[in-house]
């Protein structure tokens, strides 16, 4: 959706071999971690199996659900932002400081000549 490649435009991840974006906003969203969520990115989507989704948050909660769905998950920042107090998260795959280091954890790199821009 627009708002997911302005945001990862911003971020610098858009130009990553993307095989498709959901945005929050498309799930008619229950809370960002509820099953219905996933739910819905998945049929949005048209994958089956949730292995094949990643999901990259910097909310030990929402990283907790995604994990019990069988998505992929990323654990994106070092430090909670309300507390200051390390961050750490059992159900994480991988725990990055910051979203950049995406494209070498994937083991990929940015379409040539890529803008930055999201591509679905």
């Amino acid at each position: 959706s627009e708002h997911a490649a302005r945001c990862m435009a911003k971020l610098g991840v858009g130009g990553l071999p993307w095989q498709g974006i959901i945005d929050t906003r498309a799930c008619s969203l229950e809370s960002k971690h509820a099953r219905s969520s996933f739910e819905a990115a998945m049929r949005i989507a048209g994958a089956t199996d949730p292995a094949a989704c990643l999901f990259c948050d910097d909310s030990v909660k929402n990283i907790q659900a995604a994990s019990a769905f069988g998505w992929r998950t990323v654990l994106v920042g070092r430090t909670d932002r309300d507390t200051g107090a390390e961050v750490r998260c059992a159900e994480a795959e991988a725990h990055l400081a910051s979203i950049h280091g995406l494209a070498e954890l994937l083991g990929v790199a940015p379409a040539e000549g890529a803008d930055g821009e999201a591509r679905e």
